[in-house]
């Protein structure tokens, strides 16, 4: 009997995405290590190849009623509000230097980028590109975890310039909203007094600190659930590690129903689970979020690359063309952060020198968060289309957020392997500057306990070992396979790395400092199907490995040592009972 291909849409967009998603993961390590490139600009040309102008044009499954503008939105405001919530999870905070650059950098920025599209674009008002201008101002989030965790920035970037970035990407996104909505309230209201006054009281009072308290009230209760449950021993490893995830889920639904800022709040809760550095350190070991981020990165942009509108970049009739657009992404990659971060460096205690400011202010990328942006602009003026300067805004905010970010993609994705490339040709080599370990560090107050009036100042350690880029093709220095081993290189704090050593085994320490020995959440609750002989094997392998420690007891004795130095005589007899009532089993 003839057989019959089912072009059905999902059909096509499973076979093809879980190819492309195959063959980048068989070369995943290769292009990470070697190439420094991250998934997002594979993950965008997949879009392109799936999209209306690639293998769509043939079977025709790509939405053409514009659902793609709403699909876009809620799914930018699930996948950023869960990435928020793992920077915020993951990070230090550093106020002083937020202060800075939320405040006067970031509005430097906007303004930068209002400007720069103001003059490539002609007939366009100028509320209408401080409108268009919001959307690439924030550092984007996932584009910068590509930048600071990936090789490159492990071997030439200090900690505590990679956690500052990290730290300011999470926040800017959530405070790029009241200057979206200064803009759109000058462009609504007949008055400029009008204007300022709903901006204040219902965007800045009610929107943005609303968002912040509830952020902090929904981050607080978790925690305390959560420490709860682990007091009790209720809740499984599974469920531990997918607990950020989840309460990001939360918030970004329950944000939205009453009308806050839930990226702001997905950020503030994520801090606030992890104030006492329980759960940071807790999930230090795992895998988890880097498995759900490289998912989540993936799918959307892929989505993003799949709605590019090309047709779009070529409308003279609203003065876009191609020249113009390249000439606005240049001046925008140059002048939009770059001269506010030389201008103003001394001012951010966390940044040293004019170097470290240099690559603060050039590696600013664009990318989810101005979709997110964009999408929620045409969401807010789609039915307000009656005056020229919003119908402007309709007609350029998708060929210029989208220009701007495929040039973001270029010139700071795809410059990191220049710059190694030239690092390589002038014989340089590791150059990472010392840090503040301070900035790695936190203690149960939930702030640093080395913060100084500089935030700065310690030397960090040295590169760990087990995430060491090595040149071996095939295995790294302690024998384990690229496949064991995360492109992911977070900066480990020194508390986080002895609890975790401490808590290795089936035990760990609970949030109060006490040592639970059937700790529940260190425990799986999948109990995997597998064949004996195959579990046997693997057991003997591992007892055979040279770099095994003589005796498991003396290795968690001797982490248990390390966690519990500097901590109260009660605490240092306590965990010495358990080692000794453990050696004697």
């Amino acid at each position: 009997m003839p057989i019959e291909l089912q072009w059905t849409p999902v059909n096509f967009l499973a076979a093809g995405f879980g190819l492309v998603f195959i063959l980048f993961g068989s070369v995943s390590y290769l292009v990470k290590e070697r190439l420094f490139l991250g998934e997002a600009p594979i993950a965008v040309l997949v879009g392109i190849a799936l999209g209306p102008y690639g293998l769509a044009g043939f079977t025709d499954w790509f939405p053409r009623d514009g659902m793609h503008d709403k699909i876009g939105l809620a799914m930018s405001r699930i996948i950023i509000g869960i990435q928020l919530a793992m920077v915020g999870i993951q990070v230090q905070l550093h106020y002083r230097s937020l202060a800075v650059l939320l405040v006067p950098v970031m509005t430097l920025m906007w303004l930068a980028t209002t400007l720069c599209i103001y003059l490539a674009l002609p007939d366009l008002p100028l509320l209408a590109a401080l409108v268009v201008g919001v959307g690439p101002s924030p550092t984007d989030p996932v584009l910068s975890a590509a930048l600071v965790q990936g090789a490159f920035a492990d071997q030439h970037v200090s900690p505590r310039i990679r956690n500052l970035v990290s730290a300011e990407s999470g926040a800017n996104d959530g405070f790029a909203y009241p200057l979206l909505y200064l803009a759109v309230n000058l462009l609504k209201y007949t008055t400029t007094s009008e204007a300022l006054k709903a901006w204040l009281l219902e965007t800045c009072l009610y929107t943005v600190a609303g968002s912040v308290a509830y952020g902090c009230l929904v981050g607080y209760a978790c925690r305390k659930l959560l420490e709860f449950s682990t007091r009790k021993d209720w809740i499984d490893k599974e469920s531990f590690l997918l607990y950020g995830a989840a309460m990001a889920v939360f918030l970004v639904g329950s944000g939205g129903l009453f009308e806050f800022d839930d990226l702001l709040a997905a950020f503030v809760a994520g801090n606030a689970l992890s104030w006492n550095d329980f759960y940071r350190e807790q999930c230090d070991e795992s895998e988890v979020d880097n498995c759900l981020d490289l998912v989540l990165n993936m799918v959307f942009f892929a989505f993003l690359g799949a709605t590019i509108p090309w047709d779009a970049f070529n409308a003279p009739e609203y003065g876009i063309t191609p020249a113009r657009l390249v000439v606005m992404c240049i001046a925008v990659l140059v002048l939009r952060r770059l001269p506010a971060m030389l201008a103003l460096w001394r001012l951010v205690p966390t940044i040293h020198d004019v170097s470290e400011a240099a690559f603060v202010g050039y590696f600013a990328p664009i990318g989810a968060g101005a979709f997110f942006y964009m999408e929620h602009t045409i969401q807010e003026l789609s039915e307000d289309g009656d005056d020229y300067a919003t119908r402007r805004i309709l007609e350029v905010v998708k060929p210029v957020t989208y220009a701007l970010i495929l040039s973001s993609l270029i010139g700071h994705t795809f410059c990191i392997p220049l710059v190694k490339l030239y690092f390589d040709y002038r014989g340089i080599g590791t150059i990472k500057l010392d840090g503040d370990s301070s900035s790695l560090r936190g203690s149960e107050s939930g702030s640093s306990s080395a913060y100084d009036e500089e935030e700065a100042g310690e030397e960090v350690p040295g590169r760990d070992e087990e995430t060491a880029v090595v040149d071996d093709d095939d295995d790294g220095d302690d024998g384990q396979g690229s496949f064991q081993q995360s492109t992911s290189h977070r900066p480990r704090s020194e508390s986080a790395t002895t609890t975790s050593d401490a808590a290795r085994g089936q035990g760990a320490y609970r949030s109060d400092g006490t040592w639970d020995q059937h700790a529940s959440w260190r425990h799986s609750s999948g109990h995997k199907v597998g064949h004996v002989h195959h579990r046997r094997r693997r057991d003997e392998s591992r007892s055979k490995r040279p770099d095994q420690p003589a005796a498991a007891t003396t290795t968690t004795a001797a982490a248990a040592a390390r966690a519990t130095s500097g901590s109260s005589d009660d605490r240092a007899v306590e965990v010495q009972r358990q080692e000794e009532g453990r050696a004697g089993m």
